[in-house]
């Protein structure tokens, strides 16, 4: 995939760690310098060191994977040292993608619907789908917390179908022509299959295409090299 390890025999030394991880971050920098715009790359590098973090292979690994997470986390193109407290923070992780693939079929999503109108008359024009999770342990769980894991873990996309389809749904039931504007990530976005999922929810809801607004919520989808 888009994924590699680096194997740096006899480093041990964080700062040196350090001064690896930042030539291969220029190296790409430099790449992305002289590419177009659809051979830009984000790049994202965890470090784990033996035998500090680890002194079996598969737990190295392990740990300089959850630092690469923090790392992508915190802005990308940029590097992170394992801490022993990411431990915890990646097991949450885990857990979340798990109850994100199934949250759909236990009903535990709803949309609310904010309001949109014009600003010089106050006329509503139509409304913003908005996503919300009901954890049934947690309670409400953020947006802004449980849509950058969904993104990380291809979750969103089963998601993103739900959310189209329950908003087209619903705005079909509207007596008014009003619009409804859908959030989709850049990752439903350069989906091979989204524009027959937008084309056949339309199709199901009878929802006409001028109705409907798709906002994208990224700029640019890039790919990441570890």
């Amino acid at each position: 995939g888009d994924e590699f390890a680096i194997i740096a025999p006899g480093l041990s030394d964080p700062r040196e760690a350090a001064a690896l991880a930042e030539e291969i971050l220029h190296a790409f920098r430099k790449e992305n310098e002289q590419a177009s715009n659809d051979g830009l790359m984000s790049t994202s590098i965890g470090i784990a060191l033996y035998p500090q973090d680890a002194r079996d292979q598969e737990t190295l690994i392990n740990h300089a994977d959850t630092a690469l997470y923090r790392a992508k986390s915190e802005g990308r193109d940029t590097y992170r040292f394992y801490e022993h407290e990411m431990g915890q923070e990646a097991r949450a992780r885990r857990i979340m993608e798990h109850e994100l693939r199934h949250a759909v079929g236990r009903r535990e999503f709803h949309l609310v619907y904010q309001p949109q109108k014009k600003l010089d008359t106050g006329e509503l024009i139509g409304y913003e789908a908005l996503l919300r999770w009901k954890h049934p342990e947690r309670g409400n769980i953020s947006p802004g917390v449980f849509i950058p894991v969904a993104e990380e873990s291809g979750a969103i996309v089963p998601i993103g179908e739900w959310v189209l389809q329950t908003a087209c749904s619903a705005a079909a039931s509207w007596k008014d022509d009003l619009m409804i504007a859908v959030n989709v990530s850049a990752v439903q976005l350069h989906s091979v299959n989204f524009p027959q999922t937008v084309h056949r929810v339309l199709l199901e809801t009878g929802l006409s295409p001028h109705r409907l607004e798709i906002e994208i919520t990224e700029t640019a989808l890039v790919r990441d090299m570890h």
